[in-house]
């Protein structure tokens, strides 16, 4: 969480190639608490045949190096926090 206010707050989410080799692409699942809901995305997209709950990679930054790392956030519209575990996977 890098920021908050009444009813809502901003989460930025860092994936990072940690592995040997590159990836081409990388989506990401999360369980949002019950009442909150996304309000903005950036920097990935909602994968139209999977939950709301998991994104991946907008055009422009899905392919990363080892090593290398690219950022995506979002605002959400709630008071409950706990976005649990963030499970990702590379493509």
């Amino acid at each position: 969480m890098t920021s908050s206010w009444q009813g809502g707050y901003q989460a930025d989410v860092t994936v990072t190639d940690t592995g040997s080799g590159p990836v081409a692409g990388w989506s990401v699942h999360h369980t949002l608490p019950g009442g909150v809901t996304v309000a903005n995305l950036w920097n990935a997209v909602v994968d139209p045949s999977r939950p709301a709950t998991t994104v991946h990679n907008a055009s422009y930054n899905g392919s990363l190096a080892p090593g290398t790392s690219t950022t995506w956030g979002m605002t959400l519209n709630g008071d409950d926090r706990d976005l649990g575990t963030l499970s990702c996977t590379a493509s």
